[in-house]
């Protein structure tokens, strides 16, 4: 994957990741790995969505983990960030999209839309980014 994203950012094109679960270890791991942000499926409830944006986003608004080698790349283009203005930057332009796909999810696709650091919700139907 590292790889694969690195040679995508290269091209000028932002990287998204689709991991396969909810899971915060695969959130972490595609963007440590430098990906611009992450499709997640298989959401159910405003609870998942919440669980994912603490799985996307540093501290304060998360609790992602800091300490990759790959991550300050991915938007430090002059190589000039403090470890804290990285954190600050990258919460603020990391992408994370909901794939609303249950019956569930869909029932509260409102909601799950009004929770911050949801940057967007994809479907059958659509897409559609703030």
């Amino acid at each position: 994957m590292h790889e694969s994203i690195h040679a995508i950012a290269s091209c000028g094109v932002s990287p998204i990741v689709r991991i396969p679960a909810n899971e915060g270890w695969m959130v972490k791991r595609a963007l440590d790995a430098g990906a611009h942000g992450v499709l997640v499926p298989l959401l159910y409830s405003v609870e998942d969505a919440k669980k994912l944006v603490d799985s996307a986003k540093f501290p304060p608004r998360g609790k992602r983990g800091f300490g990759s080698p790959f991550t300050m790349g991915a938007f430090d283009i002059k190589g000039d960030l403090t470890g804290l203005q990285y954190m600050q930057n990258a919460n603020d332009n990391l992408l994370t999209i909901v794939q609303i796909e249950t019956k569930e999810a869909l029932a509260v696709v409102e909601e799950i839309a009004k929770v911050d650091g949801i940057d967007g919700e994809f479907s059958e139907e659509g897409q559609r980014l703030r």
